[in-house]
């Protein structure tokens, strides 16, 4: 499968659980964010049958990349999710959505406060006012080597399974969360993404629940 279309399926699926995460709390902020990511998914099942423009070189260096062993990519995702990054993205968590549209330009993609770039396989959830980049999600095809068996031989236990449903599961990565999604009808891995507990409506119940000490975080403006 190519990455471009792993990414469509990305996009509903992972709005969708999104969708049923934001619906969990009951501030005014969260019920407005779940709206806006519910609404994309009638555009996103009409665009997935749309011919992929062209964009140059990032669908061509996309489609060379070859998979990595696990065990070797396994340690430099957690690594680099440590440090707020995905493999494919140069930018981390923090970074102002300025800066990504002026390296990507228009998104192909743009639902609430969430954009995606579907040659480079990414979405980028940004904060409400300031426009801060709080949640990267990649889909990679040197992710293809990934399994569920080898994440949890590699990685241990994940600290939390956030979705039965989409299965997805989370671990702690220094002052970050790396969560791992996986396709429920294939066991194919859809996307590693990052996340800024500070700044995100995501995953809030999950250090409540695990009863975790979050580290200290980067000091980043919510608003």
């Amino acid at each position: 499968m190519r990455v471009p279309t792993r990414v469509m399926t990305l996009f509903f699926l992972l709005s969708s659980f999104l969708v049923l995460s934001a619906c969990n709390d009951k501030t005014e902020a969260k019920t407005e964010e779940s709206q806006n990511v519910a609404s994309a998914n009638t555009n996103q099942e009409n665009n997935t049958t749309t011919e992929n423009k062209n964009q140059g070189p990032a669908e061509t260096n996309q489609e060379k990349k070859e998979p990595i062993p696990a065990e070797q990519l396994l340690p430099q995702v957690k690594q680099l999710a440590m440090q707020g990054k995905v493999i494919n993205c140069e930018f981390a968590l923090g970074t102002p959505l300025s800066t990504v549209k002026e390296k990507y330009g228009k998104p192909d993609q743009a639902v609430g406060h969430q954009v995606m770039y579907e040659k480079q396989g990414l979405f980028f959830y940004y904060t409400r006012n300031s426009q801060i980049v709080y949640y990267i999600s990649s889909a990679d095809e040197r992710y293809k080597n990934i399994t569920m068996t080898n994440m949890k031989q590699i990685l241990g236990k994940p600290d939390a399974n956030v979705s039965t449903e989409a299965l997805s599961f989370l671990y702690y990565a220094g002052n970050y969360q790396v969560i791992f999604h996986f396709n429920p009808r294939n066991k194919e891995l859809l996307s590693i993404d990052i996340n800024d507990p500070k700044n995100s409506i995501l995953y809030k119940n999950v250090s409540t629940k695990l009863n975790k000490t979050t580290p200290k975080t980067p000091a980043t403006p919510t608003n």
